[in-house]
């Protein structure tokens, strides 16, 4: 699954690079005990800055995208 999300972020948002981010545990400065991912896109020049609206629209569209080929 996180291939998928990770895969259409970097293409919805023409990222040139992805960091996938997990912290587990107290050490790594987890304070509620879950399992949750960072999936960051990077930009070697920041990207134009868009809305949390425009950006879930995009990530959305691609995900269907990729349900509908699977």
């Amino acid at each position: 699954m996180q291939k998928k999300v990770a895969l259409a972020i970097k293409k919805s948002m023409h990222a040139e690079g992805i960091n996938i981010i997990q912290n587990n545990g107290a050490l790594a400065k987890q304070v509620i005990m879950h399992y949750h991912l960072h999936i960051v896109p990077r930009y070697e020049q920041p990207p134009i800055e868009q809305s949390r609206e425009q950006i879930a629209k995009l990530l959305q569209e691609e995900i269907d995208a990729q349900t509908e080929s699977d």
